[in-house]
């Protein structure tokens, strides 16, 4: 029997539009999406004892303090199995792939049908 996932996202955008349109997409396929609109909002979120599946990040805003928060997410010993989404409109995202072991990226603009992809891949449903 197939159990399906209903995964919990942690979404970091600061552009108030966006970040709906992530939330919404992503409830679309089941997911449960918690928005930050600051780099300190989702820390506090991945701090927190909450589960979550997925960080979907984007970099562009302030690489140098969102770099460094993924590199303290990536040590929090309860989100090791963490996957992160990086999103960016810039073509550095290789860089931080590379540096964060993600292969999971999505460069903008971002449509529904690629986020609804990528987290089928993520979460196969069998």
């Amino acid at each position: 029997m197939n159990v399906k996932i209903f995964p919990s996202i942690v979404v970091l955008e600061t552009n108030p539009t966006l970040a709906r349109f992530y939330g919404k997409a992503l409830n679309q396929v089941g997911c449960h999406a918690y928005l930050a609109e600051t780099n300190s909002d989702a820390q506090a979120l991945l701090h927190s004892k909450e589960k979550f599946d997925v960080f979907l990040c984007n970099v562009q805003f302030n690489p140098e303090s969102t770099l460094n928060l993924l590199r303290e997410v990536k040590m929090l010993e309860h989100r090791t199995d963490l996957q992160i989404i990086l999103v960016t409109a810039s073509g550095r995202v290789k860089a931080f792939v590379d540096e964060f072991g993600t292969s999971y990226f999505l460069e903008k603009p971002v449509t529904v049908d690629a986020l609804h992809t990528l987290i089928a891949h993520i979460f196969p449903t069998g």
